[in-house]
């Protein structure tokens, strides 16, 4: 590291020596050009083990070291997954571990004890030996019995939980066995001298040494496992950690067999680089449903942490694959998907103001999906209101780009759609307060979009305009008993965008109440600060359509 000091701040420099300092990791000694008694100074400090902040605080003052404290580093933050793949990781590096020291012992028997001494071994070795190979040959002992994510997810339904018991039962008892049959003949091995031959003694330790170690290991595991997974309960941890509450633990759940299975499977550096958002992808792209509503759900909880949700949108944002079947899954109709086609509207939203719809085929159709009421009022739930509102958020976002906004109009009956939304007492929608906000969207997506600048925004505001229930729509706001400022304001808004057209400014001009709405707002006595911006622009439209017509 290199430090350019003041002549000023530096005590080891005085007149006319060098302000340049080069500093070396210990026991490399840093090179002065300095007057050599500062020099032996520093050495002395050197040789007494001080710690480099500390050193830099005796020599150079604590200006100095304030300075050096600024620019470390910042800390790193590690994800809360990653404690879930280093458990994975250690689990089956055991895992790995035993099942070779368990294979090194079957060969072992079967070639060297089985097969060469066999004549020669002792009744009860031979019997516990052939026990031990029979046990390690049936993969009692192969540890993917409740971590194969595979295993454990398709087959649960099927194999009930006490045969689950049974299966671990069957597990501790045979290295329970195997354990005690290794210690007792490794005891009585040694303290017998006259059982064996040396090269046959030999070999008898070193299978019952083998023996004992894979069944250590796994009961070594198992008590990990307890003591990671029960008692501090890291799934749960994590889950909370990144907020999915008591649903997101089997989500938590899955990703932890998955990256098991993943290590277990290939390389144990496989899955290292995993983390859930890589996963979610992962499964969102696959052929099977349920993983799709679980990748769904993930993301979504995602998508809705503020810690997390911009390094989400980053990361999907770069993956077209990805993108394009969330849009698709915006298109579910079978029964039970419209919660799904809610949780995936959220993350579209949000996805949205940084799209380009041109890369994304079908995407315009798909939100164009999103945008039905049902024809029986009654029909219309809490869940068709909310996909309705997101579907027309997702339009507004992506109208931030005058390429998307193109898309529009090449959608066929999408404009006509949104200019309906802004109908003032929709009988189809019968709650009032449902209304309100498919009006307030409805009009806020159409101030956008009329903001448009350029040849697509003069294209859009015609569009638009020659609609047949345009204006009228938006006259009927005006003159709504409502009277609520924030409407009328988007409604002036959008009517003087749509006015610099001018067969729009003709239309709006001669449609009935539309002009007297407009002086009622102006010549209004009450003067809140909002109101007050609402006149300055109900006047300029006024303007526009009296004096431009």
């Amino acid at each position: 590291m290199y430090l350019f000091l003041p002549q000023s701040l530096n005590p080891l420099t005085t007149g006319t020596m060098t302000q340049l300092c080069i500093l070396a990791p210990l026991p490399i000694f840093p090179f002065f050009l300095v007057e050599p008694v500062a020099y032996l100074r520093l050495s002395s400090i050197l040789r007494t083990g001080v710690p480099f902040p500390i050193l830099t605080t005796v020599v150079f003052g604590k200006e100095i070291r304030k300075w050096i404290i600024v620019h470390k580093k910042p800390k790193v933050h590690t994800r809360p997954e990653k404690k879930l793949i280093k458990f994975a990781f250690q689990i089956v590096m055991l895992e790995k571990t035993a099942s070779g020291i368990g294979l090194l012992a079957f060969i072992w028997a079967t070639v060297v004890l089985l097969g060469g001494f066999a004549s020669s071994l002792k009744t009860i070795d031979f019997g516990f030996i052939t026990m031990i190979i029979f046990m390690m040959g049936t993969g009692v002992f192969n540890h993917n019995h409740q971590l194969d994510s595979r295993f454990f997810f398709q087959a649960a339904k099927v194999i009930s939980s006490r045969i689950g018991r049974i299966l671990t039962i069957l597990q501790f008892a045979f290295a329970s066995i195997c354990i005690t049959f290794s210690v007792m003949r490794l005891v009585e091995n040694i303290s017998s001298e006259d059982l064996y031959t040396t090269n046959m003694k030999v070999a008898v330790y070193i299978f019952y040494a083998m023996a004992l170690v894979h069944g250590v290991l796994f009961l070594l595991k198992k008590a990990y496992w307890f003591w990671r997974v029960s008692y501090h309960k890291i799934i749960q941890e994590v889950s909370r950690k990144f907020g999915f509450g008591v649903s997101g633990v089997l989500l938590v759940q899955r990703f932890f067999y998955d990256t098991h299975w993943k290590l277990s499977k290939g390389s144990v550096f496989n899955a290292l680089d995993l983390d859930l958002i890589t996963f979610a992808q992962g499964l969102l792209i696959s052929n099977s449903h349920k993983d799709q509503l679980i990748a769904i759900r993930i993301l979504n909880g995602f998508i809705s942490h503020e810690k997390y949700s911009a390094e989400t949108c980053r990361r999907l944002e770069t993956s077209i694959e990805t993108i394009g079947r969330l849009f698709k899954m915006l298109t579910w109709k079978y029964q039970g998907d419209n919660t799904i086609r809610l949780l995936v509207a959220k993350i579209v939203e949000r996805l949205a103001s940084d799209l380009l719809v041109d890369e994304i085929p079908g995407a315009m159709d798909c939100i164009h999906s999103l945008l039905t009421v049902p024809e029986k009022p009654q029909d219309f739930t809490d869940i068709e209101l909310k996909l309705n509102l997101l579907g027309l958020k997702i339009l507004r976002n992506l109208s931030g780009n005058p390429k998307n906004c193109w898309k529009f109009m090449e959608t066929r009956g999408l404009l006509s759609v949104i200019v309906r939304y802004s109908k003032y007492k929709n009988d189809c929608i019968p709650q009032p307060r449902a209304q309100f906000k498919i009006i307030k969207q409805s009009l806020m997506l159409l101030a956008t979009i009329t903001r448009t600048e350029g040849k697509t925004g003069k294209v859009l505001r015609r569009s638009i305009s020659e609609i047949p229930f345009t204006t009228s729509n938006l006259r009927d706001i005006l003159i709504s008993e409502d009277n609520n400022p924030k409407l009328f304001k988007l409604v002036v808004e959008t009517l003087t965008d749509l006015s610099m057209d001018m067969d729009a400014r003709k239309k709006i001009g001669s449609t009935s109440g539309i002009i007297k709405v407009l002086l009622s707002i102006f010549f209004q006595l009450s003067r809140t600060s909002y109101e007050c911006e609402l006149i300055v622009k109900g006047g300029g439209l006024l303007a526009i359509l009296v004096l431009q017509s």
